[in-house]
């Protein structure tokens, strides 16, 4: 399979991230969706590919939304990630519950890349992730 992506995770923001003003644009973290792999930079240097990966949907403008990656690999000790428990999201089926470490980059897809929506995140953890994500820009 041809992967767009097969390096690592480059080191600069994408151009498309630019687009985004978090003092202004983003105000909550609202819910958790599943993203198409084939249409994200993050996880595309996987060994194994997957169909799918979760992310935190921050924003939508003009067809784009833009996304948190997540990985459930424990992440905790990298400062680039942030943990969001599974007990701070309502999910839609609770026996698939997992922990997630979101990643400090975001990422604008196409609507078309949404699969669903698997969680929200309650009202205290929408703040705290906003809050972290401002702190790294």
């Amino acid at each position: 399979m041809f992967r767009q992506y097969n390096n690592k995770t480059p080191t600069t923001l994408p151009p498309e991230s630019s687009e985004l003003d978090l003092r202004t644009d983003v105000d909550r973290a609202s819910f958790i969706c599943l993203i198409r792999q084939e249409a994200m930079r993050f996880g595309s240097d996987r060994r194994v590919s997957v169909h799918s990966r979760p992310a935190v949907f921050i924003r939508q403008r003009d067809g784009m939304c833009f996304v948190l990656p997540a990985t459930t690999q424990h992440s905790a000790s990298d400062p680039r990630f942030y943990a969001i428990p599974k007990s701070d999201v309502l999910w839609t089926q609770p026996e698939k519950a997992r922990d997630s470490f979101i990643f400090q980059r975001y990422e604008a897809v196409s609507r078309a890349n949404l699969l669903a929506k698997i969680g929200v995140l309650f009202p205290r953890a929408q703040v705290s992730v906003v809050d972290w994500l401002r702190s790294r820009y």
